[in-house]
């Protein structure tokens, strides 16, 4: 069986956003999914984000769907219900026997590989994306989004879970490695041989400028895949940083020159000049800068939450004007006072004071 010529969307958008838990938006978190699926099986992107209702944003998919002919559907979603209630899911029409079939295929490789509780495939005949499209189409839950258990889940092991499902769709892969959910890095000496990712080896805010402290390699993308050059940076060079990016659960530096870089501790370092011009930036007051380290602050617009100090970071959730937080750590990075706090996930959050 082939699944290209497919097709792939993330349910709701900003103005209809489906389910939210744990501080985050289903359509935000499936979004993030349906990027990922799409950069490897290249289907045809039926997201919608005109519609300004749940009906709406359905008959705007359920269109853009049908446009690309008899095809396979991939519709991304997140489930909610009790705060208890967890697991994987993935709903296909009734009597389609080839949806079935691919549907159990999928829950049974991701729950091998996640840990998730598989919910198996289940059948319907009401959901609108899988009974009014051309062709075959399943309707992933990827876990609930109230579900702490399962969010832990899916912030680690994200990657994992979406090889899983390409693997049986006959794709290639994402740039996650085989046993966490961040990227396949290869063998750079720049990229942790160990299996234990942890976040304390890497810088998480931007530098405007960083040294190496021993040579290492460059590359064309964030993934870390193709080198740039045959020889490494060397030791004690000098660049400037313009945006802190995410590769999967990896943070990377990118540079002036649009390269990228690793952002491990034992790689590089942030560089600060001794020169007297900068002290003509000393007198600037960013907003927040008077708040305490920690405290509670009310947000005074809507505001992105990310996953790190930085605006390139990915966008996990927002409060809204009104909304506080509880914060315990302040930091300052890219011309923004940003509150950090440990989020419901376990992961630790930041936005900044706008």
């Amino acid at each position: 069986m082939s699944y290209n010529n497919s097709t792939s969307h993330r349910g709701h958008n900003a103005k209809t956003p489906g389910a939210s838990g744990n501080g985050l938006k289903e359509h935000e978190v499936a979004q993030t999914i349906h990027t990922k699926f799409r950069d490897v099986t290249k289907a045809v992107d039926c997201t919608d984000d005109a519609g300004a209702t749940a009906n709406a944003n359905l008959v705007n998919i359920g269109n853009k769907m049908n446009e690309v002919g008899k095809s396979w559907h991939v519709s991304h979603h997140l489930n909610a219900f009790n705060g208890t209630a967890n697991g994987f899911e993935i709903w296909h029409m009734a009597g389609n026997a080839e949806a079935k079939k691919l549907a159990e295929a999928i829950c049974a490789a991701v729950c091998a590989v996640t840990g998730w509780v598989n919910r198996g495939a289940k059948a319907t005949t009401s959901l609108y994306v899988i009974r009014a499209s051309a062709g075959s189409a399943i309707l992933v839950e990827w876990g609930f989004i109230d579900s702490k258990k399962d969010m832990d889940i899916l912030a680690d092991k994200m990657d994992v879970a979406i090889n899983a499902m390409l693997k049986v769709m006959g794709y290639g892969s994402v740039s996650g490695s085989a046993s966490s959910g961040g990227s396949n890095i290869g063998s750079s000496s720049s990229n942790s041989s160990t299996s234990t990712f942890d976040i304390n080896n890497y810088h998480t805010t931007k530098f405007d400028q960083i040294r190496f402290v021993k040579a290492d390699w460059a590359y064309k993308e964030v993934s870390l895949k193709t080198k740039d050059g045959n020889d490494r940076v060397p030791k004690n060079t000098i660049l400037t940083v313009t945006g802190l990016e995410y590769s999967g659960q990896y943070p990377r530096f990118k540079l002036k020159s649009g390269l990228y870089i690793t952002t491990r501790k034992d790689t590089v370092e942030e560089y600060k000049a001794s020169s007297s011009s900068s002290s003509s930036n000393a007198t600037v007051k960013l907003k927040g800068s008077d708040l305490p380290n920690k405290g509670k602050y009310t947000f005074t617009t809507n505001t992105n939450i990310r996953s790190a100090a930085s605006t390139s970071s990915a966008s996990v959730g927002i409060y809204k004007k009104g909304e506080s937080v509880s914060y315990d750590q302040k930091v300052t990075a890219g011309g923004y006072v940003w509150l950090s706090w440990i989020g419901a996930s376990g992961k630790r959050r930041y936005s900044a004071v706008v």
